[in-house]
């Protein structure tokens, strides 16, 4: 039946993919939307630690990628655009941060 052909198939390919070996350095890229509108601004705060802690840190996602993966050592490229209120003069920011972030 095509259920049984699927399963096998999925069943094949899985098994192959956790065969192969992981790579000895990742590149990740991580790009955030931030909404910077007027109603945004009592949440700003909130948001700004939870980006710093995302980033930096004991609970940072490259700590957190070391412990799960400690043979790989990952590049992470972090950008963000935010975005403000149609009437503002900038509507759009853009800003990356340094590789190795």
């Amino acid at each position: 039946s095509d259920n049984e052909t699927a399963y096998k198939l999925f069943r094949e390919n899985y098994l192959s993919m956790k065969k192969l070996s992981c790579p000895e350095k990742i590149n990740l890229d991580i790009a955030f939307a931030i909404d910077v509108t007027g109603s945004m601004r009592p949440y700003m705060t909130g948001i700004s630690a939870l980006l710093k802690s995302m980033l930096s840190g004991e609970n940072s996602i490259k700590k957190k990628l070391a412990q799960a993966y400690p043979k790989v050592k990952f590049n992470l490229r972090v950008g963000a655009i935010c975005y403000r209120d149609l009437d503002d003069k900038r509507q759009f920011h853009e800003s990356t941060l340094k590789d190795g972030c």
